[in-house]
């Protein structure tokens, strides 16, 4: 597993507990920017995920929502922004550099 993929997984143990968090499959978005996202048809949800992101700006609305278009095509799944556009949650991550994640639900 990469550096990445790992850091995402823990931040989403960290977010949603083990036994959720053990139900997503976890890739890599843009490893150059430390960015990751995690999918769960179980839960149909998908999670876009900042690495060392705990201070930085905000996803505009028009941003959250080309995440959900990149997403629904990566997946074939169609993928809705889940909240208004600002961070829903912050995470812990191995490396303690902690985590930004963005939801949206997948149908």
């Amino acid at each position: 597993m990469g550096k990445l993929i790992d850091e995402c997984r823990t931040a989403l143990i960290d977010g949603l507990g083990k036994s959720e968090a053990a139900s997503y499959e976890v890739s890599e978005w843009d490893e150059a920017k430390e960015i990751g996202y995690a999918y769960s048809k179980e839960h149909k949800t998908a999670w876009l995920i900042f690495i060392d992101r705990m201070s930085f700006n905000k996803l505009s609305p028009s941003e959250y929502l080309d995440a959900a278009k990149d997403i629904t095509e990566r997946l074939g799944l169609l993928t809705v922004p889940a909240n208004k556009a600002t961070p829903t949650l912050q995470w812990g991550t191995k490396s303690g550099r902690g985590a930004t994640a963005y939801r949206f639900k997948i149908y």
